[in-house]
């Protein structure tokens, strides 16, 4: 006797549609939101400042939590992530955002428009020479800079999105 052949049921609570695949560098946000979340971040108020970086971390590393049935997951990085913010330690929390294998530059400076702060991210090459590993930067590495951002940490979380959206 023939095996049907059509649409196998979806179980209670579970969605028929395909869950989103999410890479594993960062999540599925398209480069032109997180280029525009940078400029948001850019453009931020120090008052701001963890409402920006909470979008940030959401924007790369993925939801802070999923629900599956009646369990909720919380994303594995957000609790380190959260403490940070919560200890106002802004700067590091930025930190945690930069990709990995970039360097960085944070500067601040007096600015009677109050945007004073600067950060740059350079993308680094490593090449092996026999059995060493030569880490250095290439001339077709990615460099992003923010020039004007009210705090070093904005100014990083917003080089940082740019930085993702070039290299990912």
């Amino acid at each position: 006797m023939p095996q049907d052949q059509g649409v196998a049921a979806t179980p209670p609570g579970h969605s028929a549609e395909p869950e989103p695949k999410v890479s594993a560098l960062r999540a599925c946000v398209p480069n032109a939101e997180l280029l525009e979340l940078a400029g948001r971040v850019e453009e931020g108020e120090r008052s701001d400042q963890e409402q920006l970086l909470t979008e940030a971390f959401e924007a790369i590393k993925g939801p802070l939590s999923t629900r599956k049935g009646s369990i909720v997951c919380h994303h594995p990085e957000w609790f380190a992530f959260q403490k940070m913010l919560r200890a106002l330690a802004y700067e590091s929390a930025a930190l945690a955002l930069v990709p990995e294998g970039w360097v960085r530059g944070v500067e601040e400076w007096p600015d009677p428009n109050g945007a004073h702060s600067r950060a740059w991210l350079k993308q680094t090459s490593t090449s092996r020479m026999g059995k060493r590993l030569i880490w250095g930067h290439a001339s077709d590495d990615a460099f992003v800079e923010v020039k004007h951002a009210v705090t070093p940490a904005l100014a990083l979380c917003a080089a940082s999105l740019r930085a993702w959206a070039t290299c990912c």
